[in-house]
């Protein structure tokens, strides 16, 4: 009785595991795709506020104004989203659990696309670290994962992103 018991706790593990495995690439095709959303996002924005040609009063104004907006974005509406994105991803898996709240994974693809496509002198890399990882966060969480699974989805989404961002989808 005892060996059945062992050998249908074993066969559950199994299948979870399975799950488990499929979920992490699903996770990570899924921050892989966000990763490189979020770089035509900053294509995007960087020609809406540039143009192609722009004037030296636009060049002046444009990383100005967007500096501001996205001051007052981050103290009012993204204030977890401060930060490159690396060590806060580091401090939410360590700290938190692996807990990464929604809008911090929203709110950092705003922001950076609007810093990053205005000129400020960032990479895409940190960003798409803790947006891939967030998003990891949030599934893992909305599907009522344990804590233990959730926490370890964050370096899945994180390492799907940052292969799109550096352009390695195989990595």
């Amino acid at each position: 009785m005892t060996d059945a018991r062992t050998g249908e706790a074993h066969r559950l593990r199994l299948r979870e595991n399975r799950i488990f495995l499929a979920l992490s690439i699903i996770i990570g095709i899924l921050a892989g795709l966000a990763a490189v959303l979020f770089s035509l996002a900053i294509d995007r924005a960087d020609y809406a506020l540039f143009g192609l040609a722009p004037s030296s009063l636009r060049t002046f104004f444009v990383p100005v104004l967007v500096s501001l907006g996205t001051g007052v974005l981050l103290a009012t509406v993204f204030r977890g989203v401060r930060g490159s994105g690396v060590p806060q991803t580091k401090a939410a898996f360590h700290l938190q659990g692996g807990v990464i709240p929604a809008r911090v994974p929203v709110g950092k693809f705003i922001t950076a696309v609007l810093c990053i496509g205005s000129g400020h002198s960032m990479g895409r890399e940190g960003p798409s670290v803790q947006i891939g990882a967030g998003i990891a966060s949030v599934i893992g969480r909305w599907l009522r994962l344990s804590p233990a699974r959730v926490k370890e989805l964050v370096p899945v989404g994180a390492a799907g992103a940052l292969a799109a961002a550096f352009n390695t989808p195989i990595a």
